[in-house]
């Protein structure tokens, strides 16, 4: 089987809580914690197969992300209070992806084709440790593959507007995130950051018109009306208690379901943290 969505779109725009909220279902599943191996593949080999003589070099790179994605980064968020239910994987996991992936570039696969093994890849890797029909998978960077292949898959786009992306970074900068490198820097480095994903949703949204949208202001303002949109594009009916959960929280069950500790997300729209020369 193949992965049955893929959700995508702006670094700290709500993604997490998408794939959250798409999880809070019985029969479906997202994977929240990142694997970042579709970016990857579509990154180098969109146009091109593997060179033999660069596999080796290709998968230890792999490797050294996917421990990073899929190991280190979950255990850090639980030690600092995440949901537990996060540490789905260990090394052995990342080995087997990692085979498998030696044998999609060995075999010389590219572009449409390599981006369709690989979603059967991962499904294959959550089957393994989720066993809900209905898998999907979350990395922001999905939306760069999501806009090159736009119909591999059913396809959730997340959006959020410039001032709150760039007062969300520089939080997770300040917060002292070792692994939030890609946010730090300048102003400028950060506008080039979101028009980059700004642009690539554009294209998505203008060559899949089935792909859903949607905004962090809506995660905060109307989370009922989002889940229910969620729940629709998959094709599920949703439950009033998930309804009535992602409005008002306090229900354990449904948390661990996701697993998540769930926060409804607010909306702050000053921009006093810029200083005068960014504003």
């Amino acid at each position: 089987m193949s992965l049955a969505f893929l959700v995508g779109g702006m670094p700290r725009g709500g993604t997490t809580l998408v794939a959250k909220f798409l999880s809070l279902h019985p029969q479906s599943f997202c994977y929240a914690g990142e694997t970042h191996l579709l970016p990857l593949l579509h990154g180098m080999f969109a146009d091109a197969p593997c060179h033999p003589q660069r596999l080796e070099e290709v998968i230890d790179q792999l490797r050294r992300q996917l421990r990073e994605a899929m190991l280190e980064m979950p255990r850090f968020s639980v030690e600092r209070g995440a949901h537990p239910g996060n540490l789905l994987f260990c090394e052995a996991d990342v080995e087997r992806l990692c085979g498998g992936v030696r044998q999609l570039l060995g075999d010389r696969l590219h572009g449409l084709e390599l981006h369709r093994a690989a979603l059967v890849l991962l499904d294959a890797t959550l089957a393994r440790v989720q066993s809900r029909p209905l898998r999907g998978e979350k990395t922001p960077s999905n939306l760069f593959a999501m806009a090159r292949y736009p119909q591999a898959t059913r396809n959730v786009l997340v959006g959020r507007e410039p001032l709150g992306f760039v007062r969300s970074a520089r939080g997770r900068v300040q917060g002292a995130d070792p692994f939030a490198a890609a946010f730090e820097g300048s102003i400028e480095a950060s506008v080039g950051l979101y028009l980059d994903y700004a642009h690539a949703s554009r294209r998505l949204l203008q060559q899949d018109p089935g792909a859903l949208w949607v905004r962090f202001e809506d995660l905060a303002l109307a989370p009922a009306a989002v889940l229910q949109r969620l729940h629709d594009h998959l094709g599920l009916a949703v439950e009033e208690r998930a309804l009535r959960f992602v409005e008002q929280g306090n229900d354990p069950q449904l948390e661990d379901r996701a697993p998540f500790r769930y926060r409804r997300p607010g909306l702050q729209t000053a921009d006093d943290f810029l200083s005068p020369e960014e504003r």
